[in-house]
C-alpha cells in the first residue's frame, strides 16, 4: 500500500460531468511528497461492483470515491484529509451524514450534518448546510455517498447491486470493523463541494433498504407496511417518468430543427407528468429548455437554442452552460469560462437562455447576472 498516494474513483457514465469533475480535482492543491491518481469505471454494473473493481486496482492508502456529478471546491482537501486520518481510528470521511440511526433506514430525508451546495433546479443553487458547531470533527452512523474518503480498503458489499444504499452498507462496515465515520470542519470555507444532484426519486431506493432492513435487523431496523405503500408510489413515479423517456429517445437523434416546431409536444408532456408529481431534475431540465424556447420566441422570433445540433445534445450545452456559470461564481480564471462567451458571441447560445440557466442553477442569481451582462457588453 503505497502510503503517499491519493486515488479518485468514479463510476462515470457521463462524459461532460466526468470532465467537470476531473476539471476540480486538477485543481486542488496536492500536499508535497505525495501522488494523485485517477480511475474511471465506465458503465459499471453496480456502485459497488465499480468501486470494488477500482479500489482492487489502486495501491493508494487514500482513496475518495466520488460522483460524476461532484465537484470538490475546496482546494486545501487533500490536506484536511491528511490531517483527519491521523487519528487511525477514523476510517470513512464524508460531507453530507446523519449522527443517528433511522431506524427505517429512510435516510434520505434524514441528513442532519451537511457541507455541500446542491443545484436544485426547482429554483436554483442552494447551499445545504447543517455544519453549526464548533467541533472540529463531527462524528456520525452514516455519510451520503457523494463522497466517500477512506484510509482501509473494506469490501463493498455487492448484494447492494444497484445504485442504491451502496452508501450506507459501506458506512455500517467500518461501523462493524470498528473505525469511526465523520464530517471534519475545514479551516478557512467549511462547504467542500458542489453536487449536482438536484432531487430525485431513486428508482430501487425502497428495495434496497428492505433489504438493508432485513440484513442489519439486529440494530433495531425494521421495514413496515407503510413503508410498502411508499414503495408503491415510487414504482407509479418510476413508470411514468420511462413513458416520457422512451418517447423521448424515439426523437433524441433527429436534427433539433426538425421538431423545433412541436416543442409544444414537450411542454404538454412534461406537464402531464408534474401535475403526476412526477418531476426530478432530468424532467425539470427539458421544462427549462421549453421555457428557453418560448423566450427566445418573445425576444427575437424565433427558436435558437432548440437548433443546435441534434435533440440528445440540448442537454449536453445545457450543462456546458451550466458548470461555466458555476466557475464564474466561483472566481475561476476567466479563460476557463472562455467557452462560454464564445458561444454567446457566435450566437450558439442566446441571452435569453443564458439568463434561464443562471436564474435556476446560480448560487447567488441576481448577481452572476449582473456578473454575465458586464461581460456581454
Amino acid at each position: 500500500m503505497n502510503s503517499k498516494k491519493f486515488a479518485f474513483i468514479i463510476c462515470s457514465n457521463n462524459e461532460i460531468f466526468l470532465n467537470e469533475a476531473l476539471y476540480y480535482i486538477s485543481h486542488l492543491i496536492i500536499p508535497e511528497g505525495y501522488e494523485v491518481d485517477t480511475l474511471v469505471v465506465k458503465e459499471a454494473v453496480s456502485m459497488t461492483s465499480g468501486y470494488n473493481e477500482a479500489m482492487h486496482a489502486s495501491d493508494a492508502k487514500y482513496k475518495i470515491y466520488l460522483h460524476q456529478d461532484v465537484f470538490i471546491i475546496q482546494e486545501n482537501f487533500l490536506f484536511r484529509l491528511l490531517e483527519v486520518f491521523k487519528d487511525e481510528t477514523i476510517g470513512l470521511v464524508g460531507v453530507v451524514g446523519s449522527d443517528y440511526a433511522v431506524k427505517n433506514a429512510w435516510f434520505a430525508s434524514s441528513w442532519d450534518i451537511r457541507a455541500t451546495y446542491l443545484c436544485n433546479t426547482r429554483k436554483n443553487m442552494i447551499l445545504w448546510d447543517g455544519m453549526e458547531t464548533e467541533k472540529d470533527i463531527i462524528e456520525v452512523f452514516f455519510v451520503d455517498g457523494m463522497i466517500m474518503a477512506t484510509q482501509y480498503d473494506l469490501e463493498w458489499d455487492e448484494e447492494f447491486d444497484a445504485w442504491d444504499f451502496y452508501d450506507i452498507s459501506q458506512s455500517m462496515k467500518f461501523y462493524e470493523a470498528g473505525y469511526k465515520t465523520i464530517i471534519p470542519k475545514f479551516a478557512k470555507e467549511k462547504i467542500v463541494t458542489m453536487h449536482d444532484e438536484g432531487y430525485c426519486v431513486p428508482r430501487h431506493y425502497c428495495k434496497y433498504r428492505k433489504l438493508f432492513c432485513e440484513k442489519y435487523y439486529y440494530y433495531g431496523f425494521k421495514f413496515d407496511r407503510e413503508d410498502e405503500e411508499r414503495a408503491k408510489l415510487l414504482r407509479i413515479y418510476d413508470d411514468n417518468k420511462k413513458i416520457f423517456l422512451e418517447k423521448l429517445k424515439q426523437i433524441e437523434q433527429l436534427p433539433c430543427e426538425d421538431i423545433s416546431q412541436k416543442i409544444s409536444w414537450f411542454e404538454e408532456e412534461l406537464l402531464k407528468l408534474k401535475d403526476l408529481n412526477v418531476m426530478d431534475t432530468d424532467l425539470s431540465c427539458w421544462l427549462q429548455l421549453v421555457d428557453i424556447d418560448k423566450k427566445e420566441q418573445e425576444m427575437y422570433q424565433e427558436s435558437r437554442f432548440w437548433k443546435l445540433g441534434k435533440v440528445c445534445e440540448l442537454m449536453q450545452i445545457y450543462h456546458t452552460v451550466k458548470f461555466m456559470i458555476w466557475r464564474m461564481e466561483l472566481g475561476k480564471p476567466e479563460e476557463d469560462t472562455e467557452l462560454l462567451w464564445m458561444w454567446i458571441k457566435q450566437r450558439l447560445v442566446s441571452v435569453a437562455a443564458l439568463s434561464i440557466i443562471v436564474v435556476n442553477t446560480a448560487y447567488k442569481p441576481d448577481e452572476c447576472w449582473e456578473n454575465c451582462l458586464k461581460r456581454i457588453k
